[in-house]
């Protein structure tokens, strides 16, 4: 996943099955809709377990500070934001991602 994400983005895993995407989103939160998609189609494409019955599937949350707050907001405070919103993306049916805004 870490290799379909731009250069200047930072991937990282923060526990278990859950990875966190920092992007820098030029002009409003709709640029991140590409990268979600991107996340959500390459998980569902892994086969690994296929041959069980099994398929891989992945729920995104979306959180974005925002231009003017972006200082004012504190890096714990986006995590459990996207982290709202991805269990919020879970519920909605799996295979799909949320902002945060639309979780409340």
């Amino acid at each position: 996943m870490g290799r379909r994400v731009r250069q200047a983005d930072t991937f990282a895993r923060v526990g278990g099955d859950e990875f966190v995407i920092l992007m820098d989103i030029a002009h409003d939160q709709s640029d991140a809709v590409p990268v979600a998609e991107t996340v959500v189609a390459a998980i569902a494409e892994i086969d690994m377990f296929a041959e069980h019955g099994l398929r891989v599937g992945a729920s995104v949350g979306v959180a974005c500070s925002g231009r003017i707050s972006a200082r004012e907001r504190m890096a714990d405070e986006l995590l459990l934001q996207a982290d709202r919103a991805m269990y919020e993306a879970k519920r909605a049916g799996k295979g799909g991602y949320k902002f945060a805004e639309e979780s409340r």
